[in-house]
């Protein structure tokens, strides 16, 4: 019975992929479409594509399990392949060569800079227009909403009833058909004109046991979360690489390691550039609170010296808000070609 329940649930999964499949070939080369509802389209195939998920229903179709009559196109890794590099180069063509939406993973060891470079990002795509979402991600920090001078939201674990919730079957049908910035639920996001900041979730009391159900809820909602025209979403992680591991990077559109001078540092950006390629990911190395010489020798002394984007100076000011906790409004040197190199990747 219960084989019967998951077949049944496979076949209405591929169905409605493969709806979506039809719906996004038409868009690239007839339109009919608008740009927001295509961008969301392609978004909830990739997730799909990259997902346990396809793998399951492809093996359902290697079996012979599926009805010979059900269009199947979607579990063609050709046909969804082709069909979502149709779409890029359509999009790329049509902003001449740049994105406008994406989902960017801040990583790196700690006390690297990771949280200051989210706010100054933010801060910075805010600034040129964008509508921006800020994950907190770090199960431990409870300094970047201080940075950002906004109120720390309630974790997002609470909407499942904390972390136990996460693991439940089902839990993960609320994302189904994927989820926009509007659709995060006000308890669980602050607002501060066009950056929203949400938290996963943090370990609150000794003895309450890992980080896990963190790190499952921030891969399954980075994969379900859809992006319109002119979105971008910045996802400060935990220092280290736990959250490749969990899988959570997978679900991005570009990683940036953050660096700062270092023998630490140098070693992790090997790590996670190999992390990354194994995502299929560009991993991208910003050198944080670097002089002149520190970024000439850290550059040089690199694996991937040409994963190099920018180097970002050390600005007393910036250093001193947030040791003091204070929010941080500045664009430092550097900032802009991130953004830059980011549009074009």
């Amino acid at each position: 019975m219960e084989d019967k329940i998951q077949l049944k649930q496979q076949i209405e999964r591929i169905a409605y992929y493969e709806s979506l499949l039809e719906r996004l070939q038409r868009a690239v080369f007839d339109g009919g479409e608008s740009p927001d509802a295509v961008c969301s389209i392609a978004q909830a195939l990739g997730a799909y594509y990259e997902s346990d998920t396809w793998k399951e229903d492809f093996a359902a179709d290697e079996a012979g399990l599926l009805p010979p009559e059900l269009r199947r196109g979607v579990l063609s890794e050709d046909g969804i392949y082709n069909a979502l590099e149709a779409y890029r180069e359509a999009k790329s063509i049509r902003n001449g060569g740049e994105h406008d939406s994406m989902k960017v993973i801040l990583c790196g060891k700690g006390g690297s800079g990771k949280s200051t470079l989210a706010t100054l990002l933010a801060r910075a795509c805010a600034a040129r227009g964008k509508e921006v979402l800020v994950i907190d991600s770090d199960e431990s920090n409870f300094g970047l909403h201080r940075q950002l001078g906004m109120e720390l939201p309630e974790d997002f674990t609470h909407y499942f009833g904390h972390k136990k919730g996460i693991f439940q079957d089902g839990a993960a049908d609320v994302f189904a058909g994927g989820w926009h910035l509007e659709d995060i639920p006000s308890d669980y996001c602050t607002r501060d004109g066009s950056i929203r900041l949400m938290a996963i979730g943090k370990i609150a009391e000794a003895g309450e046991g890992c980080a896990c159900a963190m790190g499952v809820l921030a891969k399954t909602f980075l994969e379900h979360l859809l992006l319109r025209e002119n979105e971008v979403v910045i996802v400060d992680t935990e220092a280290g690489v736990e959250h490749f591991g969990r899988g959570v990077d997978q679900f991005a559109d570009v990683i940036l390691m953050v660096a700062d001078p270092s023998y630490e540092s140098i070693r992790l950006s090997e790590k996670i550039c190999q992390m990354g390629e194994s995502f299929s990911k560009p991993v991208y190395i910003v050198l944080n609170r670097v002089n002149d010489q520190q970024f000439d020798w850290m550059k040089a002394h690199l694996k991937h010296p040409d994963a190099v984007i920018a180097g970002v100076p050390m600005d007393d000011d910036v250093f001193l808000a947030g040791m003091k906790g204070e929010r941080i409004e500045k664009e430092l040197p550097g900032i802009a070609d991130i953004l830059e190199r980011m549009r074009h990747s």
